[in-house]
């Protein structure tokens, strides 16, 4: 006589309970299999992710830890300023130094021994005078002479002259130099002074002026006056 079977349907949900309720015998090795299954995927995952990251962190590991190079030091030495030169020019000597009157022409001052008045001056050097006249101080102008100045002169006439003859007597710094004229001159001329070293002489339509050429050393006349021989 066979035993009788009786199937019985248990539901799902019991199912699972009871399995876990029994400790459930198959689920260790599944278990294990899938913890080694997914730690094998961890690990590959994370040597995935660190291969992935790997050369980023390096960089950025190297980029970090590389130094910053610094700055070169360059030391500029300024170069001092040239002091500048003093140059000391000394102004050349005047080219009349070499004239026997030059010493005294540019001092501004009478010479040694120069008359002090005209009058003074008229009397030391009327006998200079040249021509057979008697020359007198009634008939002469000593107003005009200046030891203190290039040029200056006295008209001296002769004793009772009206329209000759005179000479004109020229000073410099005071030293008697001669006459305008080699003769005496025929009329007594206007004289006036149109520079320190210059004066201008003028009789009717003639006229002549006496310089100090002080690189000469002696009186320069120009022009014309007319004289007792012409």
């Amino acid at each position: 006589m066979r035993p009788t079977v009786t199937k019985i349907a248990i539901p799902a949900a019991v199912a699972a309970l009871t399995l876990t309720a029994c400790g459930n015998p198959f689920g260790a090795s599944t278990e294990s299999k899938s913890t080694k299954s997914s730690g094998s995927s961890s690990s590959s995952s994370a040597q995935v992710s660190h291969s992935s990251s790997s050369p980023a962190a390096s960089a950025a590991t190297s980029s970090s830890a590389s130094p910053s190079s610094s700055p070169s030091v360059v030391t500029v030495t300024a170069t001092p300023e040239p002091t500048p030169s003093t140059v000391t020019v000394y102004a050349s000597p005047d080219k009349s130094s070499s004239s026997p009157s030059s010493s005294s022409s540019n001092s501004g001052k009478a010479k040694a021994g120069a008359p002090a008045s005209g009058q003074e001056a008229l009397e030391q050097n009327k006998s200079k005078l040249r021509g057979s006249y008697t020359w007198a101080a009634s008939s002469s102008d000593t107003s005009n002479y200046d030891a203190n100045v290039e040029l200056s002169w006295i008209m001296v006439g002769a004793q009772g002259g009206t329209d000759g003859p005179y000479h004109i007597m020229l000073f410099h710094y005071g030293e008697y130099l001669g006459t305008g004229t080699y003769d005496p001159l025929y009329g007594k001329p206007n004289i006036s002074r149109t520079a320190a070293n210059q004066i201008s002489a003028t009789h009717n339509t003639n006229k002549a002026s006496f310089t100090w050429d002080n690189s000469q050393g002696k009186i320069v006349m120009s022009g014309h006056l007319p004289t007792v021989n012409g």
